[in-house]
């Protein structure tokens, strides 16, 4: 199950199909669990599920500006774990910097190689922080969307 809180706070939970709570779903389905009464969202048609993430001041300040539209992350299991498997994935990405945090939709992931994704070859620190030398060059890339309050 995944729990969704929407961006009024009426809570939403995720129930696949199987038995769940004595119910039985033959479809997965969308469950209002808490409704606000100031909440509109009816059947949730995209509930925000989002990833927090920690990235450096200069990054931070071009994904606000709206410069930088696509985030790499590492192949390594924890992203790929956050990303990559989850049944339902995260459709907005936290960016946290400091006491400083700016959310964007997230449009798709996908993995490629940073170098081709950047159009320049990697830094050192990049190389490093994505640990490319590990797995050959490929990272995971979030193309990112509009920015959201939640």
């Amino acid at each position: 199950m995944t729990d969704i809180t929407c961006r009024h706070g009426s809570r939403w939970v995720w129930f696949p199909p199987g038995i769940h709570l004595g119910i039985s779903f033959k479809n997965s389905a969308w469950i209002q669990m808490i409704h606000v009464s100031n909440c509109n969202c009816g059947t949730p048609p995209k509930p925000y599920k989002v990833q927090s993430s920690r990235i450096r001041l200069p990054y931070f300040e071009a994904i606000v500006r709206g410069e930088k539209k696509e985030e790499l992350k590492a192949l390594s299991p924890y992203w790929v774990k956050r990303l990559l498997e989850p049944e339902i994935p995260p459709n907005v990405m936290k960016f946290i910097c400091g006491k400083r945090v700016h959310s964007r939709k997230i449009i798709l992931f996908f993995t490629a190689r940073a170098e081709y994704i950047l159009g320049r070859p990697v830094s050192e620190q990049g190389r490093i922080d994505l640990q490319l030398d590990k797995y050959d060059g490929y990272c995971i890339v979030n193309k990112l969307g509009d920015e959201v309050i939640v």
